[in-house]
């Protein structure tokens, strides 16, 4: 998300026209406000440190976010297809902090998953300018969105966690119970393969599928001989 407005304010993300100039840059400050906003809000080391990400691993999401949103961005411009970082970023934590399943899911959503949310909000401001909306209006928008709807959903699920009994139990419920308790099983499959596993033990030294980390050379390389 604090890519967003950084992409714009340095001209890689925006289209001089008239329209463009006619609204203006956003403030200078909108950058560095959201991002302090949402990182003094993140909550990696609350609840008993039970994310297990440390800070470090914080910062480096935020990066790979940040430099990924630009190629990823032209990329889904030209091709309509957008290239997921999911499991290079569970691939990369899984290598740095092995045996952490928590902090496998944690980094790939603030890696990849911020990534494709800024790419959506770069989606809504080009038919806000479209629209000749401000791009300060724009910027608030989603920012209170942002605060408002991951609010509600950490409430939601914190009160239904605290005040329904056997909530992943289902077949403790009474009968006619609306309660279903449906699970993510990506997110918990992930954590288990990258996080509990570890590549390491798949295409490190310790794996049997060591012979297959070439077809990262030669991914790289093929473009160059088409």
């Amino acid at each position: 998300m604090p890519v967003t407005l950084g992409l714009i304010l340095s001209g890689l993300a925006g289209i001089e026209d008239l329209i463009g100039s006619l609204l203006g840059p956003p403030p200078d400050g909108a950058v560095a406000a959201k991002y302090c906003c949402v990182r003094g809000l993140d909550g990696q080391d609350g609840f008993g440190k039970q994310l297990q990400l440390p800070y470090w691993a914080l910062l480096f999401a935020g990066a790979i976010a940040l430099i990924f949103t630009l190629p990823v961005g032209i990329i889904q411009a030209t091709t309509n297809q957008q290239v997921g970082l999911n499991v290079i970023t569970e691939l990369i934590i899984g290598y740095l902090y092995p045996g952490k399943p928590q902090a496998n899911v944690a980094f790939k959503t603030y890696g990849y998953t911020s990534m494709t949310q800024a790419i959506m909000f770069l989606q809504d401001f080009k038919p806000g300018q479209y629209m000749k909306i401000p791009p300060k209006s724009m910027f608030l928008v989603q920012l209170v969105g942002t605060i408002v709807a991951s609010s509600v959903y950490f409430v939601t699920a914190w009160w239904l966690l605290t005040t329904v009994k056997n909530i992943c139990h289902p077949d403790r419920f009474p009968d006619g119970s609306p309660c279903t308790c449906p699970g993510d099983d990506v997110f918990y499959n992930a954590s288990i393969i990258w996080g509990v596993v570890g590549p390491l033990r798949m295409f490190g030294r310790l794996g049997l599928y060591i012979r297959m980390n070439w077809f990262f050379l030669i991914g790289l390389l093929s473009p160059f001989l088409v």
